[in-house]
């Protein structure tokens, strides 16, 4: 669909929201088409498109922006009731595969959106050369109920009883959802992963170089403490075999996952667009946001320094019950010998490292990371790895 300006078009109202708010949605999106050599006549014709596909709609600009998209409200008024659904615009290079996403509505039911592409948006002023890249891939999806969890995770060590049982709803939740996947993996006809490093199953961007990614990261990774993480991973790898392959969401951060606001319930897990094959138990690294947060640190001069990952005083317990919720959902983790739960483990921390030992570098996942560039990404596999917890042990050691 290639769409040209008319002579006028509905202005897409703003959130309902202070001025500082609006400001800074303004301020992310003027970074979203800025980074992807678009322009405000690029937004113009996405706002456009919006009115054209439903022009008895409602449209406003979504509050929460993703990195990779453009969002907007398309809100359908009737006597009856209201249904709101969200178009998303997207670069080819962060494209959403629809068919995927069906698949995994199926495994992991209501909390995947349906997702449906209603055409393209071309700026009929770029020129030839740049029009191929210039493009948008248009979606609508469903809007989930729910809040997105960074907006109501608590940002203190020491929980009260009623958040610390809203993240125990959380982790457990989690549990559950994960378990879907083992579970339908279970009743078709996907096989174990016999051979995590070549696979036919696994076509994705990570799957079928699982050995060679974690090698570069056994010797590239900025610190011998990580490096010795990824090779003891690496030599491990046949433990996966013991897994099945399942369609992980490949981005299991908290931005993609949407809770009630009262009980933390899991309502929605979003932005399938990095989804693959891979064994069961990759994407578990997301836990950890149930256990801690990403901070800044400071100087004893009050001057932010750096970043830091925060777990809460009851980070422990939380992890335990995550782990037995599982098991409950997944009673093979508890069969005598324990190779399955070694298996899933060892999966968990495979996702660790293959999800932060990478830079993002606008999707091109292969540039290994370090302090200067990414400290983000060290601060979570540190942590995610126990790095950290090994460093304070060995420190106290010394000591004695």
């Amino acid at each position: 669909m290639s769409l040209t300006r008319p002579n006028t078009h509905p202005a897409i109202a703003t959130p309902n929201s202070s001025n500082s708010h609006s400001n800074l949605i303004n301020s992310h999106l003027h970074s979203f088409f800025t980074r992807n050599n678009l322009n405000p006549l690029d937004r113009d014709q996405c706002d456009i498109a919006a009115t054209r596909l439903h022009p008895d709609a409602v449209i406003r600009v979504f509050e929460h922006q993703g990195y990779c998209s453009y969002t907007l409200y398309a809100s359908f008024f009737s006597w009856s009731a209201t249904h709101t659904s969200l178009l998303q615009f997207r670069p080819k290079q962060f494209a959403i595969d629809v068919e995927l996403v069906a698949k995994a509505r199926l495994i992991y039911g209501a909390c995947v959106p349906r997702v449906w592409r209603p055409g393209t948006v071309k700026n009929p002023n770029a020129k030839a050369q740049h029009l191929e890249k210039r493009q948008l891939l248009i979606y609508e999806m469903d809007l989930l109920p729910g809040h997105p969890y960074p907006l109501l995770q608590p940002h203190t060590k020491s929980l009260s009883p009623d958040a610390y049982h809203r993240q125990l709803r959380l982790v457990r939740d989690l549990a559950a959802f994960l378990a879907r996947g083992y579970h339908a993996a279970n009743t078709t006809t996907t096989t174990p992963a016999s051979s995590p490093a070549s696979t036919p199953q696994m076509t994705g961007k990570v799957g079928p170089h699982l050995t060679f990614k974690l090698s570069r990261l056994a010797h590239d990774l900025p610190t011998p403490r990580l490096r010795a993480h990824a090779q003891r991973a690496l030599s491990r790898l046949h433990l996966l075999r013991a897994l099945p392959l399942v369609l992980n969401h490949g981005d299991l951060v908290p931005t993609n996952v949407l809770v009630d606001r009262a009980t933390f319930e899991l309502r929605g897990v979003v932005d399938w667009a990095e989804a693959e094959v891979l064994p069961w138990g990759v994407c578990a690294y997301g836990v950890e946001y149930a256990l801690g947060w990403l901070a800044s640190s400071s100087s004893a001069r009050g001057s932010m320094v750096g970043r830091e990952w925060v777990y809460y005083d009851c980070a422990a317990s939380l992890r335990r019950s995550f782990w037995d919720a599982l098991a409950e959902e997944v009673p093979a983790l508890r069969e005598e010998g324990g190779e399955m739960g070694e298996a899933v483990r060892l999966a968990r921390d495979v996702g660790v490292l293959l999800w932060y030992g990478y830079a993002w570098d606008e999707g091109l996942i292969d540039r290994v990371v370090n302090w200067e560039r990414d400290e983000v990404e060290c601060v979570c596999l540190e942590a995610f790895l126990g790095v950290d917890e090994e460093e304070r042990k060995d420190g106290i050691e010394a000591k004695l």
